[in-house]
């Protein structure tokens, strides 16, 4: 193989991605039946999202039936009409790839903690602001120089300020333009002592 062949095979390169396979949810169309035989849920697979949608509002219809039921056959259309609505819904609902009940518990444990956020465990709470008095003045040429402004102290630690790097010598016009590292090795050369050794 040449090396224009090689760089040719190189040069396609096909990437595929399977993390939304990957995050099918998990589903049951069955129930485990006591004679050997599964039941098959009606409308089934469900995700378990969806089985908790049914249960919960078939319980809450039914233990609420006293306030909206009492029209006969009209009660048990209702009864499971609602809840199978519910869950058929939820299976078209995609928020970013996650189903409606972690984002619901998502929201609700954010809701659940301080606004701030934690900080080592604990709630984090901002320090007050401080008011500073600064001025600020531009100079023109032949202006007075202002009085140095006073600032208040400030709680927090100031940073140690580096020591200034020394300017590196002028070179003569007409001499090369170094690269950095060259311009680099220039300045220390020029600052550091020489010692030798005997």
């Amino acid at each position: 193989m040449t090396a224009a062949e090689g760089l040719a095979a190189e040069e396609e390169l096909i990437g595929r991605c399977y993390t939304k396979a990957r995050r099918r949810p998990l589903v049951t169309g069955t129930v485990p039946g006591g004679t050997g035989r599964n039941i098959r849920l009606v409308g089934g697979p469900y995700t378990f999202t969806e089985l908790a949608t049914i249960v919960t509002g078939f319980v809450g219809l039914l233990l609420s039936r006293p306030v909206w039921g009492g029209h006969g056959v009209t009660d048990l259309v209702v009864l499971v009409g609602c809840p199978m609505g519910a869950a058929f819904a939820l299976r078209y609902v995609n928020i970013d790839g996650r189903n409606p009940l972690a984002v619901l518990l998502s929201a609700t444990v954010m809701m659940a903690h301080p606004a701030g956020g934690r900080l080592q465990g604990r709630a984090y709470r901002p320090g007050t602001a401080t008011r500073t008095n600064a001025l600020i003045t531009v100079a023109g040429t032949g202006a007075p120089v202002p009085a140095i402004a006073t600032v208040a102290p400030s709680r927090t630690r100031e940073p140690a300020t580096p020591a200034p790097i020394p300017a590196a010598p002028q070179a003569p016009v007409g001499t090369p333009v170094l690269s950095g590292v060259q311009a680099l090795l220039a300045r220390r050369t020029a600052t550091a002592p020489h010692h030798l050794e005997n």
